[in-house]
């Protein structure tokens, strides 16, 4: 219900009025009807008692003097056992100036002398009193709640696992414990220091500088890295997310800090593994090449000028000069992987026309395809557009993918088709080989992979044929895809973008 100090939570308000005397309680209850609350009456300290027991007023009026007893006393009794005290109004007999301040002490909101003008200024004093009683109920309550919500902040922040810190006026203002952790100091010592104190002088000069410009109001990144001193003059990495906020009503620097120096650590020694393993692969296939380059230029001499070999030794010498090249494919591959991985790959762009290409490549591959007793034939639409592509990469993405189907094909044949759709050039690769699992369709482009054909016969080489011929077409803006049942054959597909229309 309503009352006129406002909105109140209970069904039914009331004011109690404790006074010995009848004649004057009757009266000041008449006077107060208009306010709309009950009123209720007790006589003396036990009346009173029994009926806050029962049930909180909205407001007491209380006399001074009681039987045996006076306010004071009462309400010190009250809350000694419990009682509850509500809000209250003290009515004295005497004018005495020790009077009022006992009462107010006593924590009464205001207080009445029973004088002439005792009932004519009942009403307004009390309405009055009442307002202020809802005033500080409210107050109270929100007081309660921030109490419960700092509690509960404070206990996620001491909690947290990550360092939190608030810096303000260039000081702590809150640390947690995960940050005395980091840093080695506790928090007394940490909030009797100013911030910078902790940063490495080194850094010291960056780290003050975006917090001014962050407590301005300027945007900057929020996550950064620095160096921190410990209390044992230990050097720490940190990294932090930093926030502008308001604290105590004015600006403030709200962080989260993490320990990075392990990680940097483990990621400083991967990084130096990789590299190591890189110059490593980059020698062993370079020293590879050099030799490899002599033994093929060799068995070509030898099988260009060698007219009465017999059929059994230019067999065994056309053996060696196929697994050359294919070990020759093998260590470029390597070496392809390795700038890939690198991020050293470039593309060297310019006008070519994709139909010499292919015509180029198939030229090369047909004696393999030949020996295995395959047709290779190429489908190569009309006016294709002229397109900037890299040649040379282009070539190795078709090469890669017709020693595949070649590989993987026993009878039948392969068709290189090439057409226009959708402003891009799309390239296709058929062959009518045993195919490959559905299971295996979605790592086939996967570095290392070898993955298992419909008659469980496994791709050879290194698995970086396709891996490297994706990062060439993702170098293009294109795309690579492969299509596959088992024992029907696979379609492995290409596009590259078209820059100029041919003719």
């Amino acid at each position: 219900m309503k009352t006129m100090a406002g909105k109140t939570d209970r069904s039914e308000g009331y004011i109690l009025i404790v006074d010995d005397e009848r004649g004057t309680s009757e009266l000041a209850a008449q006077r107060l009807e208009p306010l709309g609350l009950k009123l209720r009456r007790a006589a003396t300290a036990e009346e009173a008692g029994a009926m806050l027991k029962a049930d909180t007023p909205e407001l007491m009026l209380l006399d001074y003097s009681l039987p045996g007893t006076n306010a004071v006393d009462l309400l010190e009794r009250f809350r000694k056992d419990a009682i509850p005290v509500p809000p209250f109004l003290i009515i004295t007999g005497h004018g005495d100036e020790t009077v009022a301040v006992n009462s107010m002490k006593a924590g009464a909101l205001d207080y009445m002398v029973k004088d002439s003008a005792f009932l004519e200024n009942l009403f307004p004093t009390v309405k009055k009193t009442l307002e202020k009683a809802a005033l500080q109920l409210k107050l109270k309550t929100a007081q309660k709640k921030l109490r419960e919500s700092e509690e509960k902040y404070r206990m996620v922040v001491d909690n947290a696992s990550e360092a939190v810190m608030v810096a303000q006026d260039g000081m702590f203002r809150l640390v947690n414990p995960a940050l005395t952790a980091i840093l080695g100091f506790s928090e007394q010592e940490l909030k009797a220091m100013p911030f910078s104190a902790v940063i490495h002088p080194a850094d010291r000069a960056m780290v003050v500088g975006r917090y001014q410009k962050r407590l301005q109001g300027e945007t900057l990144p929020s996550r950064y890295a620095f160096r921190a001193v410990t209390k044992a003059g230990n050097t720490v990495l940190v990294e932090i997310t930093a926030v502008r906020l308001v604290w105590d009503g004015r600006p403030a620097i709200l962080a989260l800090m993490d320990n990075i120096t392990e990680r940097k650590k483990a990621e400083e020694a991967l990084a130096e593994a990789a590299e190591a393993k890189s110059k490593f692969a980059s020698m062993v296939s370079h020293e590879l090449r050099s030799p490899l380059t002599a033994i093929m230029l060799g068995v070509s001499l030898v099988l260009d000028e060698a007219a009465g070999l017999s059929e059994k030794h230019r067999s065994l010498l056309e053996l060696v000069n196929d697994n050359g090249r294919r070990l020759g494919r093998l260590i470029n591959n390597v070496l392809d992987f390795q700038k890939i991985k690198a991020g050293k790959m470039t593309v060297d762009l310019s006008e070519n026309n994709i139909c010499d290409l292919i015509l180029s490549v198939t030229r090369s591959m047909a004696l393999l395809a030949k020996k295995k007793g395959l047709e290779l034939t190429t489908e190569l639409n009309a006016g294709l557009p002229v397109s900037k592509f890299d040649r040379d990469k282009i070539s190795q993405v078709l090469t890669n993918l017709l020693a595949n189907a070649i590989a993987h094909t026993e009878k039948g044949g392969i068709a290189v088709h090439a057409g226009f759709e959708s402003d891009m050039l799309h390239v296709s690769v058929r062959d009518t080989g045993n195919g490959i699992k559905a299971a295996d369709l979605p790592r086939l482009f996967q570095a290392f992979e070898q993955l298992g054909r419909a008659n469980e016969r496994k791709i050879g080489g290194t698995g970086l044929g396709l891996a490297i011929s994706k990062e060439i077409i993702l170098a293009h803006n294109g795309k690579i895809w492969a299509e596959s049942e088992p024992e029907k054959g696979s379609v492995f597909h290409f596009t590259l973008p078209v820059t100029q229309r041919g003719g």
